[in-house]
């Protein structure tokens, strides 16, 4: 009995010796415990500050993401509106070639035409001088045949008035003529030459071409002089640009007057 209770008493000793011993170990397990519980505590709450933080910044790249979706919504908007005021720029550029082509074109059958028309306009003027030149001639003409007709009666009555009444002396019957030398200094201006045209004696009409910047007047009265001679007296009637009308007085050299001789004039 004594050795069981001695037994008995080693193994209560042994007993609270393990359980100190696992006591202690206990304690510092635990202490291990609360420290590496506080240390994941305090991570977990590191841990939700950052996944706040996360949490924070994904709200935050949410509402960029749906800003550059605007964005990019509205830039593509504009780039469609930009395309189609570029396709509608590209449309109205060719437009505008294509109606400048059409516009020079227009530009050079107007220059074409211009010139057509300035030639035909030339050639009518032309035309028209001459028509209005023949015209004149005509009534030239017509107005020698009246004259000559004049002439031809005034002829008839003289030579009836003649019948009548006794004839004049030789003497009476000579005209004076104009074939008298002119000194050069001679009273009076040598000036302007002028070409005859053409002359009818017989009607008294002279047509003469003025040369160019010669100034007269219908009326005047001017001796026309080649070589120095004068060869007849004429009073202006008609002046036109062309020609100059005349009427020649009597004492003329009538030899003289021949087509294409310049004379010069005395006034």
């Amino acid at each position: 009995m004594k050795s069981l209770s001695l037994i008995l008493r080693i193994f209560a000793i042994i007993a609270a010796i393990c359980a100190s011993v696992l006591f202690f170990i206990a304690q510092g397990k635990l202490k291990e415990k609360e420290s590496e519980l506080t240390n994941s505590i305090e991570a977990q709450n590191d841990m939700q500050i950052e996944l706040s933080s996360a949490n924070d910044e994904i709200l935050q790249l949410n509402k960029n993401l749906l800003q550059s979706r605007t964005d990019l919504a509205s830039s593509k908007g504009a780039l469609d509106s930009l395309r189609s005021e570029m396709f509608t720029a590209k449309q109205e550029i060719t437009r505008n070639q294509t109606q400048i082509k059409q516009a020079q074109n227009e530009i050079n059958n107007l220059q074409v035409d211009l010139k057509n028309a300035r030639s035909k306009l030339i050639q009518a003027e032309r035309e028209m001088a001459a028509i209005d030149q023949s015209d004149e001639l005509s009534a030239l003409s017509d107005r020698v045949e009246e004259l000559e007709e004049e002439k031809l009666g005034l002829e008839l009555a003289l030579k009836s008035t003649q019948s009548k009444n006794p004839k004049p002396s030789e003497k009476s019957n000579r005209m004076p003529t104009a074939s008298k030398s002119i000194s050069k200094n001679a009273h009076g201006i040598l000036g302007e030459e002028l070409t005859i045209a053409t002359a009818s004696p017989k009607s008294g009409i002279i047509v003469l071409n003025p040369a160019p910047g010669v100034t007269l007047s219908i009326g005047d009265k001017l001796d026309l002089v080649n070589d120095y001679k004068s060869i007849a007296k004429v009073e202006l009637t008609k002046i036109t640009n062309n020609y100059i009308v005349a009427n020649i007085m009597p004492g003329a050299n009538n030899k003289e007057l021949n087509p294409g001789t310049v004379v010069r004039i005395l006034r």
